[in-house]
């Protein structure tokens, strides 16, 4: 008698955009946001000439002129970046709402007042962020496009100074945004407490006035960095339920006297 048996192994790992298949390349969406941020300011501030507080109109429009390409690439790339981070802040939100759901029954099946205002002032932060190079933008095309005519000094001044305002929205939104997180990390228990009492004490340093821009310039990079670094080791550890089964395995035996 011979006894003959075959194993066949079928991986199946589901669709490529079966949410299983994203859960690691999450927390990198907000590491590219920071390296993008990071290099559409470099691109900016590299430009040559750049005004001071005190440059007049004529310079300011040379400063356009000399550096149109530049100004116009960083805002770009900056803004790319804006839009991985809101990405991001999609995913993060997500998680928190799973992990509320386990640590708080009764919420089962409820959208999160935190989480949704913890997500929308993110993204109107980073939206008044990236429209702080819109009017620089705007400046370096007109003045590429005049053809020979200078660009008036007035409206040069105009847009130059114009991103100061879109650059303090951004700053008044991030009292709201990093309490509403920290309430939420600290709610959720999805990420250490630690970084829940980081949140807040950025939140508190938005509203002082004299140093509150350095929790959107130094702050938001700093806090994407960590929050995604805690989002890749959770990840690494979760168990994926709504992936389809990995693995399916079929035995076939043939007996042959």
């Amino acid at each position: 008698m011979i006894e003959d048996s075959a194993r066949t192994t079928t991986t199946h790992r589901g669709p490529w955009y079966a949410e299983g298949r994203w859960t690691h390349l999450a927390p990198i969406l907000g590491i590219f946001a920071v390296v993008l941020w990071l290099a559409g300011v470099i691109l900016v501030e590299s430009g040559s000439n750049s005004p001071n507080s005190d440059a007049t109109g004529e310079q300011i429009v040379q400063y356009f002129e000399e550096n149109a390409v530049k100004l116009i690439l960083g805002g770009l790339v900056f803004a790319v970046g804006s839009a991985l981070f809101i990405a991001f802040l999609a995913h993060l939100r997500a998680r928190l709402e799973e992990a509320r759901d386990r640590t708080h029954a009764g919420d089962r099946g409820y959208p999160s007042p935190l989480g949704t205002t913890f997500f929308t002032t993110g993204v109107a932060t980073v939206l008044f962020a990236s429209a702080a190079f819109a009017p620089q933008i705007a400046g370096a095309i007109t003045a590429d496009e005049t053809d020979g005519v200078t660009m008036a000094p007035g409206s040069a001044e105009t847009f130059w100074n114009l991103g100061d305002g879109f650059f303090v929205l951004a700053q008044a939104m991030l009292f709201v945004f990093f309490l509403s997180a920290a309430l939420a990390f600290l709610r959720s228990r999805f990420l250490p407490s630690w970084l829940g009492w980081v949140s807040l004490a950025l939140g508190v340093l938005a509203v002082i006035a004299p140093i509150g821009w350095a929790a959107l310039v130094f702050g938001v990079p700093l806090w994407t960095l960590a929050v995604a670094a805690f989002m890749w080791v959770r990840s690494r550890g979760r168990d994926d339920r709504m992936a389809p089964p990995a693995e399916r395995t079929t035995t076939t035996t043939r007996t042959v006297t």
